[in-house]
């Protein structure tokens, strides 16, 4: 019989006389599937720093073996055999990280640059509680080779791969994804939906809540399905305090030209997200925060429904209900599809660029020509399958097997 792991505690810091946060981090990984972490911020009148770091601290210590399990899964041997490969990824991110350290000391009044030192800072935390240390002094480089940094780049590391040319034979199958935005036929709600595809590495699954007390950011509150050791979410399946709820599905690059537009000069999406989740209260301000310092890794489309704008028995959507924006290496796209929810009654998502010029930019259209419906948008299987399936929705009912719904 396996037992829940389970842990309830406060963390009091160095040269500091109160408590900053608690944790409830709970394993039951081996009946569920999932383990939790719900992370509060004791008090509005503790620093930004200390909260990010703090956050960082105690989920780094408290899931250290849960972390450990994943970190092994997808990084055990990831540089064997592809060391020149693996030092110009080291090199790209190095540079990347020291651009984003320079634009923080530059700009250290920005509010969205406040946040990617908030990030970091948050990032620092996680390693030092694995690490099992406080207020450790690393170099950037030795931070961009730590496994709990490289566990952010699960997703994003499919573009670094194909940019610095990791052996095809060893790199990693790309997850797909399908999301689904439905509005009931009685108008009574909206649902929002998403299902992860990827591979037996990623299996394990981590649910997180956490509840920063910043007054100033719309999304201080935010919750999301995510990873052993990861900030982000990387689904990517967020509910904001703002009533915002976020997710994406991720567009493969059929030309390599694009690689050539992926610049370190820039932020990465695993960061990104998290900034555009916390100082947005629109969808439109999310795509617009988002597509700052574009980095061309995890290029996605991302579906934001903005619950604000939304009351049951609505004759018509509100404008900014539904945002819908997409990023390809050197170029984003973003519209609000409130009236496309409004008329077709739904917003599905599976790994094909919505826009025409995303469409081309990606490839897809050359792929098209070439090997027909498989690579369209409108007659691809799961837009079909979608389509049909969507119409017999009417939300959710209780199922005669408890692990099913339909």
């Amino acid at each position: 019989m396996v037992l829940p792991t389970s842990s309830n505690f406060l963390l009091p810091m160095k040269n500091v006389r109160h408590d900053v946060a608690k944790i409830q981090y709970i394993n039951v990984i081996n009946s569920t599937g999932w383990a939790s972490v719900d992370i509060e911020i004791a008090s509005e009148n503790i620093p930004e720093w200390q909260q990010a770091y703090a956050a960082g601290f105690l989920e780094g210590r408290s899931s250290r073996h849960l972390i450990s399990d994943h970190s092994y899964n997808l990084l055990s041997h990831y540089c064997k055999g592809a060391r020149r490969y693996c030092e110009r990824v080291f090199d790209f991110l190095l540079r990347q990280i020291e651009f984003m350290r320079l634009s923080i000391e530059n700009h250290p009044r920005d509010p969205y640059w406040r946040q990617v030192n908030f990030t970091l800072t948050h990032l620092k935390g996680m390693v030092d509680g694995y690490d099992n240390t406080m207020m450790e002094s690393r170099t950037d480089e030795e931070l961009v080779r730590h496994n709990i940094f490289l566990i952010q780049l699960q997703a994003e590391i499919w573009d670094l791969e194909a940019k610095f040319d990791r052996p095809k034979w060893m790199s990693r199958r790309r997850g797909h994804c399908s999301a689904l935005v439905k509005l009931l036929d009685d108008r009574s709600d909206i649902l929002f939906s998403h299902t992860t595809w990827d591979s037996l590495s990623a299996m394990l699954r981590v649910q997180k809540r956490l509840r920063f007390k910043l007054q100033h950011l719309p999304g201080r509150e935010y919750s999301y399905t995510g990873y052993p050791g990861t900030l982000a979410s990387i689904d990517d399946f967020y509910l904001s305090g703002a009533n915002l709820a976020i997710t994406e599905t991720t567009n493969e690059l059929y030309t390599t030209k694009l690689y050539d537009r992926m610049k370190s000069t820039s932020v990465p999406t695993w960061i990104r997200s998290q900034i555009a989740t916390r100082l947005s209260s629109t969808g439109e301000e999310w795509a617009l925060i988002f597509g700052k310092h574009n980095s061309g890794t995890y290029n996605n489309q991302w579906i934001i429904v903005d619950y604000n704008k939304f009351d049951s028995g609505l004759d018509r959507l509100l404008p900014g209900t539904l945002t819908i924006m997409e990023q390809m290496p050197g170029a984003l796209e973003y519209a609000d599809m409130s009236e496309h929810l409004d008329e077709n009654g739904f917003w599905s998502s599976y790994n094909r660029p919505f826009f025409p010029r995303q469409f081309a930019l990606g490839g897809f259209s050359e792929m098209e020509r070439k090997y027909g419906d498989y690579f369209s948008y409108n007659q691809t299987a799961r837009s079909k399958s979608i389509q049909k399936r969507t119409t017999q929705s009417q939300g959710f009912h209780k199922s005669p097997y408890s692990h099913e719904i339909e």
